[in-house]
């Protein structure tokens, strides 16, 4: 590289680092790669001109790589989204199974209940038949003592 070069390479640098602190790296280094070729090809310095092709090649593959890591998040976001929608069906369908277990049980035991009762008011009509068969033989032994003691009279 000849000194010219050497001094606009030195000047580019130092001109740019305000806008480097500023996050602008990218533009910069565009800007100034342009500026080296084109200097390149009026001091006819191969050197710089290679310098700015490389340059460029270089801000190239750093926005090819930018590209790839920016589509890796989105599909790391995909996956993300779709596990958390697998979850929310798993939890879903989880919900609706204790649900209709819990049901199930409740039906059970409305069930067990119904029959329960349902046994206990058949007990409890066996229970007043025995007693009205009891009061009415009562009554008939009544009736019949007072018919004997009718006769003996």
């Amino acid at each position: 590289m000849s000194i010219a070069g050497k001094a606009l390479t030195t000047y580019l640098d130092i001109t740019g680092a305000p806008l480097r602190a500023l996050g602008q790296d990218a533009m910069v280094d565009r800007v100034h790669a342009s500026i080296k070729d084109v200097a390149g090809s009026l001091l006819r310095d191969e050197t710089l001109r290679a310098d700015a092709r490389l340059q460029r090649g270089a801000m190239d593959e750093q926005a090819r790589a930018e590209a790839k890591e920016a589509k890796a998040d989105e599909i790391r976001a995909e996956g993300a989204a779709a596990v958390a929608r697998k979850t929310a069906a798993k939890k879903t369908r989880a919900r609706k199974v204790a649900d209709a277990q819990a049901e199930a049980i409740d039906l059970q035991d409305a069930k067990a209940r119904k029959e329960a009762l349902a046994a206990e008011a058949a007990a409890v009509r066996e229970e007043r038949a025995a007693v009205e068969a009891k009061a009415e033989a009562l009554r008939l032994e009544d009736a019949t003592e007072r018919a004997k003691a009718a006769r003996k009279k």
